[in-house]
């Protein structure tokens, strides 16, 4: 399968992108103060705003050219621009490989990747399956952009779900702010809950998008099979009314537990079904569920 035939994004679509931006949730580093309320190493600093000076200020900090207009002395203020990087994490377990779960992490984590590059901001894939872990290279730059949709392109959808795992195997941000996205159905017992909480501890932002689909929820009423094998186990299970219910309430429990932790620990979670289109998963679904901005 090409990039084109999995990326086949117009140019409005891709225009609109520019306007986003991640949803960053730590705050900025301010200079010029007194008390900075938190220094991010790396990145630009730019001028953000006056203050009238206060006994204690740093001189440096001084605005000589507004004195000169006014008479009066003010203070300079700076943020900095951090230096962010994007670790955009999918997937490939074989429960994703069904109802297009898979493709939809892909299509959305190359327009994720577009965004990223975009912006400025560095940006690298992982693919995860069976507790192991694959990385692409980290590139900058929209040029480099093919070589991410490369990496996806050649995902496959097998193994086992062990996030867990998976994730205890992720790199730790280079340098500056870290921006970690994860795209999966979340299905399996090791879904790496406590792993996330600990990277946000560490100072990344985590958003997870929690690709859905209707047979994750309930076996279509007229569904000709009496007999289904699980994806990854390869256990055979009866299709009845008992199991389609236990599969709603497992899918519904799924859900729910994952809104309270990710409220509870500074992230955000979005489900998207996996049959809705890209740009609308992107444009209304991340942005209203808080991914982006």
């Amino acid at each position: 399968m090409s990039d084109a035939s999995l990326f086949p994004f117009d140019a409005a679509f891709l225009r609109s992108l520019a306007r986003l931006a991640f949803a960053v949730r730590r705050e900025r580093a301010v200079e010029g103060e007194g008390n900075v309320r938190r220094d991010h190493r790396g990145g630009r600093v730019e001028f953000a705003d006056h203050r009238p000076y206060a006994l204690g200020d740093d001189p440096r900090f001084v605005d000589w050219a507004a004195y000169a207009r006014t008479g009066r002395y003010f203070v300079k203020r700076f943020e900095r621009e951090e230096d962010l990087s994007v670790l955009l994490v999918v997937d490939t377990s074989a429960s994703m490989g069904l109802h297009g779960k898979l493709r939809a992490a892909q299509r959305m984590a190359y327009a994720l990747a577009y965004l990223g590059l975009s912006g400025g901001s560095r940006v690298r894939v992982a693919a995860v399956a069976s507790g192991a872990l694959r990385l692409s290279a980290e590139v900058s730059g929209t040029v480099r952009l093919r070589e991410l949709g490369g990496f996806l392109t050649g995902l496959r959808a097998a193994g086992t779900t062990d996030l867990g795992a998976s994730l205890t195997a992720l790199p730790p941000a280079a340098r500056g702010s870290r921006i970690l996205v994860l795209l999966s159905d979340l299905i399996g017992a090791a879904d790496g809950r406590r792993i996330l909480a600990a990277r946000v501890r560490r100072g990344d932002d985590v958003h997870v998008v929690h690709v859905v689909a209707a047979g994750d929820r309930a076996v279509a009423a007229d569904a000709p099979v009496v007999v289904a094998v699980d994806a990854e186990s390869g256990e055979r299970v009866a299709v009845d009314d008992t199991a389609s219910r236990r599969l709603a309430n497992a899918a519904a429990r799924r859900e729910r537990r994952w809104r309270r932790f990710a409220a509870g620990h500074r992230m955000s979670y979005v489900p998207v079904e996996a049959s809705v289109a890209t740009e609308e998963a992107v444009l209304r679904w991340l942005r209203a569920g808080g991914v982006l901005a």
